[in-house]
């Protein structure tokens, strides 16, 4: 028997709305269907705007083909994030093309090649039960539900993922038991779809007027301007990469630089100064538990192992620990009474003692690092001249607010990839990206004005101020050798 493509296309636009932001998805799905109008081989391809609103740069906008073909599909914003050829066991996530460069559906920080989806993302996308992956199932069902009869409870019988036929309104249910509708139900979240990098949010496309590639172009992208223009090769020295802004929703612990765009933008290269130093630090911080906190937190795991509301615990875990603690009834009635109108040291004023504290130092979380950098850039001929007011005017724009193509969205200013060079590289501290925070400019250390004969000041002093975007993790070093200091 002879069978014909067909094709079905989502026109409502679906997605899982995680800590209040909807993640919009699409889905063409083409199946094969014989003579007598049984389908097999059905085939879905996933489509995601990652830069919200769903137009291209030419303002096109999603678009539907006919049932028969695809020849007059338009995908607008949306990219083609996934496909799946084993009726949805298995997704198959794709990369960014220069079609989606070209008609501007490339968010800023992304380039040809890159994935469209975080590795998190794919691993929700091909997770029964997760926001994902019931999302694109949601679609591909209400999709059919709304373009042809009985076709969704042929298409649910060839997909893996659905079993059974629809309900009596037309319906399908979803895998994990929630009830979609032809609106796009959200599914129940799963722990899994906690995690932020499962998230590939749309963010505001850069402004044309001053890009990455003017930038590029500007300041040499990797071709580093070197102070001063005789530095020997074997000299220590310290480079400066600038790269756009890369957003993450959560730290990469075993990725030192994660937050590392489009780049680099321009490279300084500088001898490396006196003084120059890191601090790593932790947030440790006093705590107390004291007894009745003891016998209350045990009271209230108790009460909760029950079955008990949360709003009873409170109430009466207090009831038991004073029932209990009746071997100082006194002197605890002191205690009671000062915490139930608020009066600080009742407790010392009448007896002189309080509750044991056990006071003890806990870990509260990581520090960020930060650094500062001063250099002292004194021009001793033309050509030297002009690459020391490059290396300032580069320090000074990256540091810069970086404008979007809507006047609504600023976007954050350019970061660096510090390091050293050397044979002392290895007894010299590692860093992780940087955003650079203040600038300052003298433009007379010397003390006076002197400038040369084209207006150059004779000599600048630059001072840097840097901050780790991330926190050191132990993991870090582990592909550290042992005799190099790591960061």
């Amino acid at each position: 028997m002879a069978k014909k493509n067909k094709y079905i296309y989502d026109n409502n636009g679906v997605g899982p709305k995680i800590f209040g932001t909807q993640l919009n998805f699409r889905t063409v799905t083409v199946y094969s269907e014989d003579e007598n109008g049984n389908i097999t081989e059905p085939r879905t391809f996933v489509y995601y705007t990652p830069k919200g609103g769903g137009r291209s740069s030419t303002g096109e906008i999603w678009k539907p083909g006919t049932e028969d073909s695809t020849k007059d599909f338009k995908s607008g914003g949306y990219v083609l994030a996934a496909i799946t050829d084993d009726k949805g066991k298995t997704y198959v996530p794709q990369n960014y093309t220069q079609r989606d460069a070209d008609e501007g559906r490339i968010p800023a920080g992304k380039n040809v090649g890159d994935p469209i989806l975080s590795n998190d993302a794919v691993a929700s996308l091909n997770k029964p039960g997760s926001a994902i992956y019931e999302a694109i199932q949601t679609s591909v069902i209400n999709t059919a539900v709304n373009t042809k009869p009985n076709l969704a409870p042929q298409l649910a019988a060839n997909l893996n993922s659905l079993s059974g036929a629809p309900p009596p309104d037309g319906s399908v249910p979803s895998p994990n038991g929630t009830q979609p509708n032809a609106g796009g139900s959200t599914p129940a979240l799963t722990q899994a779809d906690a995690d932020p990098n499962s998230l590939t949010l749309p963010t505001p496309a850069p402004d044309s007027a001053y890009n990455a590639a003017t930038k590029k172009a500007t300041f040499g992208g990797s071709t580093r301007l070197v102070y001063p223009l005789n530095m020997r090769d074997d000299q220590d020295r310290i480079i400066f990469e600038r790269y756009e802004y890369k957003a993450q929703l959560a730290s990469k612990p075993d990725d030192p630089n994660p937050h590392l765009g489009a780049g680099p933008l321009g490279t300084v290269q500088l001898p490396i100064q006196s003084g120059i130093s890191d601090t790593n630090s932790v947030d440790w911080g006093g705590a107390n538990l004291n007894p009745i906190e003891v016998f209350g937190v045990k009271t209230a795991m108790n009460l909760l192992d029950q079955g008990k509301k949360y709003s009873e615990v409170a109430v009466d875990a207090l009831d038991e620990a004073q029932q209990a603690l009746t071997s100082n009834k006194d002197m605890l009635k002191y205690y009671f009474a000062q915490e139930a109108v608020g009066v600080q040291g009742l407790l010392s004023r009448a007896s002189g003692s309080v509750l044991n504290p056990n006071l003890s130092l806990l870990f509260n979380g990581p520090s960020l690092r930060p650094f500062s950098f001063t250099f002292r850039l004194s021009p001793r001929e033309e050509n030297e001249s002009i690459v020391v007011k490059k290396i300032i005017r580069l320090f000074k724009e990256a540091s810069a607010v970086n404008t979007s193509s809507s006047d609504i969205f600023l976007k954050a200013p350019d970061v660096f990839k510090i390091y050293y060079e050397g044979k002392s590289a290895s007894s010299l501290n590692k860093f992780k990206t940087c955003a650079l925070t203040s600038v300052s400019v003298n433009y007379t250390p010397d003390g006076t004005y002197m400038t040369y004969e084209d207006g150059t000041m004779t000599s600048y002093e630059i001072s840097l101020t840097f901050n780790e975007l991330d926190p050191i993790y132990q993991v870090n070093y582990a592909n550290i050798q042992a005799d190099e200091i790591g960061y």
